[in-house]
């Protein structure tokens, strides 16, 4: 296998870093909503 460039590596490992901040904010958006909508009831 050939050795990636750096400009490469970064740009994948931004990507998923990226991924994962979206996915995190939206579970933590849902998890506090339904924790929200329960102390209504």
């Amino acid at each position: 296998m050939e050795p990636v460039p750096v400009y490469v590596e970064t740009a994948i490992y931004g990507y998923f870093v990226l991924v994962c901040a979206i996915g995190c904010y939206l579970h933590g958006r849902l998890r506090f909503r339904s924790r929200a909508g329960r102390n209504e009831t």
